[in-house]
């Protein structure tokens, strides 16, 4: 399992070094910005996009507020894109008390959403109507 974690992150590194190569031959003032900084901001952002289905079909979206929520395999909110709003919602499926910590379920493999190719295709959760 370690050895698999390792293979990972190596090949996540390599990845992201052919990326950033690529993006400095193409705009080569970019190379101002070291690789290391480079890797940390594509993993900040790695870490944050989910694949979600929009009206022009399934994408990957940086949906800042679904950030807030812990994942949870019993999930108390979902969230999805609402064609009338134009916009991401939040929608409880149940009553959440006050003070309480809203939980979202996430089923997101890591080798596929390192590689942009994340899982789900919305808060997989479901509202209830």
């Amino acid at each position: 399992m370690i050895l698999q974690c390792v293979e990972m992150i190596n090949d996540l590194k390599a990845n992201i070094k052919v990326d950033y190569d690529e993006i400095c031959k193409a705009i080569p003032e970019f190379s101002r910005h070291p690789l290391l900084e480079f890797m940390k901001m594509r993993v900040v952002v790695n870490s944050s996009y989910f694949a979600c289905a929009t009206p022009a079909g399934k994408d990957l979206c940086l949906v800042p507020y679904a950030d807030f929520f812990h994942p949870s395999l019993s999930c108390d909110a979902a969230w999805d894109y609402d064609t009338k709003r134009k916009g991401y919602v939040v929608k409880a499926r149940g009553s959440i008390a006050e003070g309480s910590e809203v939980t979202s379920f996430q089923n997101v493999n890591f080798r596929l959403r390192s590689s942009l190719a994340a899982s789900p295709t919305r808060g997989t959760c479901s509202p209830t109507a």
